[in-house]
């Protein structure tokens, strides 16, 4: 539903959902990414960081998540999840290097380990850490 547009219809149907299954790490997960396509975000974190507690291995939670604490300007956060991610599934790169080009910082992969790089000058950088 959430793909068609119809995010408050899919919202009520992950929220009963998760009356009936509340460790459901997927529902969260999916619930995150409508709160997330209508700007709540702080709902959407919520729901991401219940679904990497209920499932560590949640690759795409983690994901989400480091997007969310982005658009939330909580840069440090926000690489801590997605390298978390990374770390999880080595093939979401492709996607965590786009996703980042449009934001502060891009990620690339030099001998096996994950680089940061200015997005404006292309070259190695840090990340500071926002609280």
């Amino acid at each position: 539903l959430a793909r068609l547009g119809r995010l408050e219809e899919a919202r009520g149907q992950l929220e009963a959902a998760l009356k009936l299954e509340p460790d459901n790490p997927v529902a969260h997960g999916n619930l995150g990414s409508v709160f997330f396509q209508t700007g709540n975000l702080e709902e959407a974190a919520r729901h991401y960081e219940q679904a990497v507690r209920l499932n560590p291995a949640y690759a795409e939670a983690y994901f989400n998540l480091g997007m969310t604490r982005e658009e939330q300007g909580r840069t440090g956060d926000a690489v801590r999840q997605l390298q978390r991610a990374l770390e999880l599934q080595p093939d979401l790169a492709p996607a965590v290097a786009f996703t980042a080009g449009n934001t502060r910082f891009v990620v690339g992969r030099l001998d096996g380990s994950l680089q940061f790089f200015d997005a404006k000058t292309g070259l190695p950088g840090k990340v500071a850490v926002n609280r």
